[in-house]
């Protein structure tokens, strides 16, 4: 029988919008975690944000040049240097700051960096939520990953390149999965020169790219099915396309001189000069954080299997490596670990105990609409062979405690009947 009525029989066409009562709106859950974080970020980040001299740095350049009405070509600051050639390489978003501070002062700076952390964060967890992850671990998972970067958490062009990164991440999880054409990619070209012209990091997003782009094409001279470069054509767009986001670097007002700048500061010893450049220590809360979250990502992508795993899921490994060698890209390490989560936990082993434990922990309850709060969106998406029926809990809204399995899937209704 259909499930109009009170009971609903396994392998039964079964609309979720019509049977299952609708629960706290996801959309509600976004805005509260949203509020949570932003509240958080203004009150313990009204002084930490501002303890890297960085910040005073960044507006008193841009203020030089916003008053000059051009950008700086030799050093107007220090002594020893005075009148040498001197590459600002964040000149945008330096000048982009300084009206900022013209406008309302450090207050407002501070405002528009915490805006943009808890947008970053609160995007994350619509992906986690959306890929079916209960509230409750998406909000746990948030933290962890919100204290493994809140070291690099000041007034800096460096909070661009962590929503840039997990921008461009996430764009490149779509396409493999197919939810974005490969075509697509090509509008990362105009973000890469904006990034370009904002912060060094856009090196990170084009090694990213590259990563991607590089075992996509491997998995496609393998016959890979998956691959999004599956025809030779798109070996040769991919190619293309890193080609072209590369060349985005030399959009600027320095041309060449602006990469190879930061392969200069690359190169340097700054590990011993600058705390943030050092190694990651793993007695301190940073690493702890970060390998917790390292444990977590590992175990997860090792649930996976016997299946190959996506190009995308192994990313996150390059920069926990990069993490290790330089405590600056934790933060980045988190964002590509929370975004490759929301993708690999409904095809792990440990999203669907993670879904049985979360029940388990969480029994329906009529007072809190279980029906739609508590999906197990992993359970339903086992083939049939592994678990008969999709699983689905679902609150009776005639007032029975009990959870009941609706069968959703058409090969489940086949093999029931």
């Amino acid at each position: 029988m259909r499930g109009e009525g009170k009971e609903v029989q396994v392998g039964s066409e079964y609309s979720s919008r019509q049977a299952v009562p609708r629960g706290p709106s996801r959309y509600f859950s976004l805005s509260l975690l949203f509020l949570l974080t932003w509240l958080l970020l203004m009150v313990f980040g009204r002084s930490a944000m501002l303890r890297d001299p960085g910040s005073f740095w960044h507006v008193a350049a841009g203020e030089k040049m916003l008053s000059a009405g051009q950008l700086f070509r030799e050093d107007p600051f220090s002594f020893t240097f005075a009148g040498r050639t001197w590459v600002d390489d964040q000149w945008l978003a330096e000048c982009g700051m300084a009206v900022v501070h013209r406008l309302a002062g450090w207050d407002g700076l501070l405002l528009v960096t915490a805006t943009l952390l808890a947008g970053i964060y609160t995007w994350i967890a619509a992906r986690l939520l959306r890929g079916g992850l209960h509230l409750l671990p998406t909000g746990l998972l948030l933290a962890l990953v919100i204290l493994l970067g809140s070291s690099q958490f000041h007034v800096r062009p460096l909070v661009l390149t962590i929503g840039l990164l997990g921008v461009t991440f996430a764009w490149l999880i779509d396409v493999e999965t197919g939810v974005k054409r490969i075509s697509q990619l090509w509008w990362l070209a105009p973000l890469f020169v904006v990034w370009t012209n904002m912060h060094g990091g856009v090196l990170g997003g084009l090694g990213t790219v590259g990563f991607c782009a590089g075992g996509w094409c491997v998995a496609a001279i393998g016959q890979h099915r998956a691959s999004p470069a599956g025809a030779f054509r798109r070996v040769l767009g991919l190619t293309a396309l890193v080609m072209a986001l590369a060349a985005t670097t030399l959009i600027n007002p320095y041309g060449l001189a602006l990469p190879l700048e930061w392969l200069e500061t690359l190169a340097m010893p700054l590990a011993k000069l600058i705390e943030e450049h050092a190694p990651l220590r793993l007695t301190e809360p940073i690493g702890w954080a970060t390998m917790t979250l390292a444990v977590g990502y590992l175990a997860v992508l090792v649930g996976t299997f016997p299946r190959r795993p996506r190009v995308v899921w192994l990313l996150p490994l390059a920069w926990l490596a990069f993490t290790l060698l330089r405590v600056r890209n934790a933060p980045l390490f988190g964002v590509t670990a929370a975004i490759a989560l929301a993708d690999m936990l409904p095809h792990s082993r440990v999203g669907r105990w993670l879904a049985l434990a979360t029940c388990l922990v969480f029994p329906a309850r009529r007072s809190v609409g279980a029906g739609s709060f508590f999906r197990w969106r992993w359970l339903r998406r086992r083939r049939c062979s592994k678990w008969p029926i999709s699983a689905y809990p679902w609150w009776d809204a005639a007032g029975s405690d009990s959870i009941r399995l609706a069968g959703r899937s058409r090969c489940c209704q086949n093999s029931t009947n």
